[in-house]
């Protein structure tokens, strides 16, 4: 969710490392300034996406489990209401975040770059996606595990997040040349 609004920071620094220019605070503004105003146009759509997929859950919890919230360790003696609460907020949740991915996995180094428009760049991410289908949902659950992983060790999000960061971009440029 947070993907579209840093990554033009950390393209920033992919760009001043590439042109020779040593990386600092300077280069992660440039990154920012560089990129589309469209860019947080994305960024409002993904969280919009983040807040539909809230909503449905808060709908599921209340009709499977009921209107009176429960504490997490209450749960756990899984009960077959608690059940399928998990399983449809989890296909809820997939869904979500497949379309969170499909629109901005390529969208968002489009827009950082200035090499479409909101619409062009959103409509070449999901024919990637969609072109690349095993390919690209091996990224993503490799960058969802990932980014878990990390959140769940505090401190080793601070090392993932730049690798991703640049690994992505790797991805975005061997599927989009420049």
């Amino acid at each position: 969710l947070v993907g579209p609004a840093i990554l033009a920071g950390f393209f920033g620094i992919a760009h001043s490392h590439e042109t020779g220019v040593r990386p600092g605070l300077g280069s992660v503004v440039a990154g920012f300034a560089a990129a589309a105003p469209a860019l947080w146009a994305l960024a409002l759509v993904c969280g919009l996406l983040f807040m539909i997929f809230i909503t449905d859950a808060a709908i599921l919890y209340a009709y499977m489990i009921g209107d009176v919230p429960v504490w997490l360790f209450e749960l756990l003696p899984a009960s077959a209401s608690v059940a399928r609460f998990v399983l449809w907020s989890s296909v809820s949740g997939a869904v979500v975040a497949f379309l969170l991915f499909a629109v901005s996995a390529f969208a968002v180094p489009l827009l950082c770059e200035r090499r479409a428009s909101l619409v062009e760049a959103v409509v070449k991410s999901v024919r990637i996606v969609f072109g690349n289908f095993f390919t690209t949902m091996v990224w993503a659950v490799l960058l969802s595990v990932t980014v878990i992983a990390s959140i769940l060790m505090l401190p080793l999000l601070l090392l993932t997040l730049p690798w991703l960061a640049y690994a992505s971009r790797a991805l975005y440029r061997t599927a989009l040349p420049v």
